[in-house]
């Protein structure tokens, strides 16, 4: 995703949360969405439920993490924010059914804390630069799935080293970074994204059938018409992944020699 865009996405993000935060300050004065009678009890004014359409509004949201996750193989963060809105959920019918208040806030805290502790684990499983699944997963993942890999394709970014060294690192990080997310909007379902080296990445292909091998090689092709500068080679299953690997290596390394060979006449 384009980064301008996420940014825009996250500032729309906050505003259920801005704008309950709002109401609820008014309420003091206003009793919009609580007040205490005289007897000390808790009463909920017109707007009593606007925190739970605030929660609404980050369960739509969260479907589309969800979402983008699955897209780039975090399968896991997919699961994790499934559990969580479904126990944010259940503690909205909890409130309204049984007129006990509380549950929720603590079912969003532990949410919280939950998540955070996730996305600290998840630094171990992903490339801090482009967010690419990092070589650890890739070397995981081919073992967790070797049943299940269909077709390997070996990728190596061309220009890198140029860049860094005629432009500065930030000009090669930048290359990474438009790079990485050119190849991950170029993915197909169960098609996932690995950083393994300096300009190398990898994507592994699960389950899929010889016409969605050749949407995702097209795909590439694509990526390379809309100025993404790199070589690639792919594999379809034979043996062993590793085996794979190595011809969809060998494959890329065929095609980078080639594009020199032609950028040379």
């Amino acid at each position: 995703m384009d980064h301008n865009i996420t940014g825009r996405i996250r500032k729309v993000a906050v505003l259920p949360m801005v704008l309950n935060f709002c109401i609820l300050m008014l309420s003091f004065k206003t009793h919009l969405v609580f007040w205490y009678d005289e007897s000390g009890v808790y009463q909920r004014g017109p707007l009593g439920y606007s925190s739970h359409i605030a929660m609404a509004a980050y369960l739509i949201y969260g479907i589309f993490l969800a979402r983008a996750a699955s897209r780039k193989g975090q399968k896991n963060e997919c699961y994790i924010i499934a559990i969580e809105e479904i126990l944010c959920v259940f503690g909205t019918l909890a409130e309204l059914n049984y007129n006990v208040r509380g549950i929720l806030i603590g079912v969003i805290a532990l949410n919280i804390t939950f998540y955070y502790l996730y996305l600290h684990i998840c630094k171990f499983y992903t490339d801090p630069l482009t967010g690419a699944l990092n070589r650890a997963s890739f070397y995981a993942d081919m073992q967790q799935y070797a049943a299940k890999i269909t077709a390997i394709y070996s990728i190596d970014l061309n220009g890198l080293k140029q860049a860094n060294d005629t432009q500065g690192h930030q000009a090669g990080d930048a290359l990474l970074k438009n790079t990485t997310t050119l190849l991950q909007k170029a993915l197909l379902p169960h098609c996932y994204l690995y950083r393994t080296g300096g300009d190398e990445f990898v994507i592994l292909c699960i389950g899929l059938g010889r016409m969605q091998i050749g949407q995702m090689t097209s795909r590439l092709f694509d990526a390379q018409k809309k100025g993404c500068n790199f070589a690639f080679g792919m594999s379809e299953l034979v043996e062993n992944p590793h085996k794979t690997f190595k011809l969809a290596d060998d494959a890329m390394y065929l095609n980078k020699c080639n594009m020199k060979a032609r950028r040379a006449q």
